[in-house]
This record gives C-alpha cells, structure tokens and sequence, in this order.
C-alpha cells in the first residue's frame, strides 16, 4: 500500500507541472477501439473489460485516489490476462508474423512501463509532458497488439 500512495504523489507532483493537457486522458480512447472490436468479433467478456479499462482509465486520470489506481490497475490486469487466454485460443490459427508483432507488443509495453520505472526513463521521465507522451504510446501499442490477438 505505500508503493501505491507514494506512486500516487509522484504522479500528482508531475501532474501539477504540466503545461498542457494531459495526452493520456485522449489515449484511453483506443480501448474504445478495442471494445468495439471484440463486440464485433463476439468476445463479450473481452468487449466488456476494454470499456471497464476505458471508464477506469479516465475516471483515474480525473479523480486520482488510491481506490481509483487499484481499479484501473485491475482493470489492466483483466485485460491482459483475459488477452492471453485469447490469444492462447487462437494461437493455432496465427501466422508467425501475427504471433511475432502480438509478443513484441506485450514486450515493449513491458519495456517502456517497468524497465522505464527501473531506469526513470520513459513513462517516468524526469520531464513529465514526455513521460505522458510515453505513456499514450504505451497505450497506442497496447492497443494493437490486442486487435491482433482478436484479428
């Protein structure tokens, strides 16, 4: 619980220097992509944790609180883990390539959020505009990499 609330003001102390908005409110955005995606492809569950990601998302980049941070972290863990039971049902079905882009976007949102919290570089760069920024590609790739695995 103390990661989670010195997290917490970390991220309200860069957000306090912020000249613009904040990017990551409109890259949340693409998991609306993605909810229609699974709606269209008849993954229900899969539909339905995207729009919680989505509400989650935005609700914490609003109100930022600790309750806020777990459901949107829950809502991240949802998403990924229910990603790899598809992805692991359609494993067969894929091409290479397919398999290739999906693992290395898992891998590089990986890299950019927890090699980037160790080295305090990316989604934690000192500058925090270009943190953000990391963080919408985060979101931007993360994204892709799950219309893959529904593709």
């Amino acid at each position: 619980m103390e990661y989670i609330q010195n997290r917490l003001e970390q991220w309200d102390l860069e957000r306090q220097t912020i000249k613009g908005p904040d990017i990551t409110v409109y890259s949340c955005f693409l998991f609306l992509t993605n909810s229609i995606l699974a709606e269209y492809y008849n993954y229900k569950t899969y539909s339905l944790l995207f729009l919680f990601l989505f509400i989650t998302s935005i609700i914490y980049r609003v109100f930022r609180s600790n309750l806020t941070f777990i459901f949107d972290k829950c809502a991240i863990f949802s998403v990924i883990v229910y990603g790899g039971y598809v992805f692991y049902l359609n494993f067969t079905k894929m091409s290479f390539i397919r398999i290739a882009l999906i693992l290395s976007s898992f891998l590089y949102t990986f890299f950019l959020f927890y090699y980037g919290y160790y080295k305090k570089e990316y989604c934690y760069n000192k500058d925090p505009e270009i943190g953000l920024m990391y963080h919408s590609l985060l979101h931007l790739i993360s994204s892709v990499g799950h219309h893959l695995i529904m593709l």
